[in-house]
């Protein structure tokens, strides 16, 4: 039996073990107590949706940097950030993609706003960005995202859906209140939308008598011996663009888009047939006395009916705005094609959007037009509705070449197919795309031919081949080689290019599909190769206007017999270059 001695040091040691084992667990519960109370901290200041800072953590950010600015003499900018017409996009795709379009936007003002004090989730699609700068440099800062964001269309399953974002700036200096700084950037964001969205409007209420003038794509009162920014806006388009619930709540955009001739369709392209069309709207319009108006369902219908078969795009919305402001079009209106809107029957469309929204006087249409749920209405029905409601109605033949008639689809297939000049001459333009320069594998440097490698293309990309092209984009050198005109011309490079801030247009050789000789990968590539260029393009957009292809793709036996045939390549764009010019 154990003595009196060892049965108290038993019992001690036990005693011992209990209470550190009860330390133990009271450390572990206090250690997962302060994580969750981290957790929860952190939860409290976080928009759930984006991940970005929500309007409590923001508010004393500004608090703070307020109080800085009034006891250290630092200024900062407020940004107000609003996505254009987002109501339009819940209305025509769902909340669900309404929700992804904020979180990409959500991460590219992030990653765009570099050392910004605080990027935040103000509500709803409203954004509030907070930047230790001078205001023209957080001015240019998101010039550059206005035109980011609009040339680079989010993705969403089979759509791809354009958009673009409103800003308005506001400085803080030691004279003003948290309040009134806040107040300007809202009025600021406010000016920015009433001229027409997508561009940056910067101290809209400095002073009641200095009037806004629009330099490019910002906004900004006009001082006597003014020396700040001066951008160029990202998508030039001279007409109006609108979206169709602007018809109703602003009135500056009815006064530009009623009582005038209206043409209704995808115009996808703006190619010869359109052209013809948007010719008689013109002179309808001149007749009336009112307006020029387009009307553009977007997405294509058959992208929400029938997502499998929707045809790719040859033109987003601003290149379409731009094609037909040259041709005297004074306003493009964008029709979400919603599954609320195209269930409308023939006559319901009719009444809305030609009748009420619209009030036109005049009608433009191909013979094939069809309008309403099931394409319940065609021309013999608007005719019957124009006569009714005392409406002229005017009906052009289409556009015929080489015995078929002109049309998007036959433009596609001639895309796909490679056959790129005889889609320049139905486009009666030079076809391009747009993409933003990624980082590749190098085999084009290592073989002496760099190539620009080009990701996020939201237009459809022409068939597997070799092309002669031209490229335009910021940072591109000046360069003796005018844009194509209607009718395709281009001139040759004259001598060497001079460096400078211009944008292009270069001559390029294009390859397009997989490299199979160096790998069996098939996924399709754009690999750009500027001629006499050798720049830094990463991260950059640029816009490829397609001239003709040169060859198939092909599979060589080694590096080195590539790299004599891309000579041959480069020295054929140069000759065709040439042929173009002397026509």
């Amino acid at each position: 039996m154990l003595n009196e001695n060892a049965i108290l040091l038993v019992v001690g040691v036990i005693v011992a073990c209990l209470l550190s084992g009860g330390s133990f667990a009271m450390g572990l519960l206090l250690g997962r107590r302060t994580r969750r109370s981290e957790n929860y901290l952190t939860e409290a200041h976080t928009d759930a949706l984006t991940g970005l800072s929500n309007r409590r953590a923001f508010d004393k950010c500004l608090d703070a940097l307020f109080q800085a600015c009034h006891e250290e003499g630092n200024s900062f900018v407020l940004a107000l950030v609003d996505v254009d017409h987002f109501k339009a996009i819940n209305d025509s795709y769902g909340h669900p993609v309404g929700d992804i379009v904020l979180q990409r936007i959500a991460s590219t003002l992030e990653g765009g706003c570099g050392n910004a004090s605080m990027v935040a989730r103000h509500g709803g699609d409203e954004f509030a960005i907070l930047i230790v700068a001078p205001v023209e440099v957080a001015a240019a800062r998101f010039n550059q995202l206005c035109k980011r964001i609009s040339e680079r269309p989010i993705e969403v399953g089979h759509a791809a859906i354009e958009v673009t974002i409103s800003v308005g700036l506001s400085r803080c200096n030691t004279e003003l209140s948290v309040e009134a700084v806040v107040r300007q950037a809202d009025k600021a964001l406010y000016l920015a939308k009433k001229r027409g969205r997508n561009q940056v409007c910067f101290d809209a209420a400095l002073t009641e008598s200095a009037p806004i003038g629009h330099t490019g794509n910002i906004l900004r009162p006009k001082f006597e011996n003014d020396t700040r920014l001066e951008m160029k806006p990202p998508c030039p388009a001279p007409i109006l663009t609108c979206h169709l619930d602007e018809l109703e709540s602003v009135p500056e955009v009815q006064d530009r888009v009623k009582r005038g001739a209206v043409s209704i369709g995808n115009f996808d392209g703006v190619h010869a047939g359109h052209r013809e069309l948007l010719a008689r709207v013109r002179a309808a319009a001149d007749r009336v006395g009112g307006p020029a108006v387009v009307v553009v369902l977007d997405p294509h219908p058959a992208t929400v009916l029938r997502p499998h078969s929707a045809p790719a795009r040859l033109t987003t919305i601003p290149r379409r705005a731009e094609l037909m402001g040259e041709l005297g079009i004074d306003a493009l209106v964008v029709c979400p094609a919603s599954l609320e809107f195209l269930n409308h029957t023939a006559d319901e469309f009719f009444e809305l959007l030609i009748a009420n929204r619209l009030q036109a006087e005049s009608v433009v249409e191909g013979p094939n037009f069809f309008f309403g749920r099931d394409r319940g209405g065609d021309i013999n029905r608007l005719r019957v509705l124009c006569e009714q409601s005392g409406k002229s109605l005017e009906i052009v033949e289409p556009r015929m070449e080489e015995e078929r008639m002109v049309s998007s689809s036959r433009i596609r297939e001639a895309i796909s197919a490679g056959q790129i000049r005889s889609a320049n001459t139905m486009l009666q333009s030079t076809y391009q795309i747009s993409g933003r320069v990624a980082a590749g594998a190098g085999r084009g440097r290592s073989l002496g031919f760099p190539t620009a490698n080009l990701v996020e293309v939201a237009t459809l990309i022409p068939g597997h081949g070799v092309y002669a092209a031209y490229v335009t984009g910021q940072g591109l050198p000046r360069a003796g080689l005018p844009r194509a005109g209607l009718s395709g011309e281009v001139l040759a490079r004259q001598g060497s290019p001079a460096q400078g801030p211009a944008v292009g247009p270069l001559l390029a050789a294009v390859h397009v599909g997989p490299n199979p000789t160096f790998d069996d990968e098939q996924r399709t590539k754009v690999e750009v190769h500027c001629l006499d260029y050798d720049g830094d393009l990463y991260g950059q957009t640029v816009t490829v206007h397609w001239l003709d292809q040169l060859r198939g793709v092909e599979k060589f036996k080694s590096a080195e017999t590539l790299a004599v045939q891309i000579q041959r390549d480069i020295a054929t764009v140069r000759s065709l270059a040439s042929q173009i010019q002397s026509r």
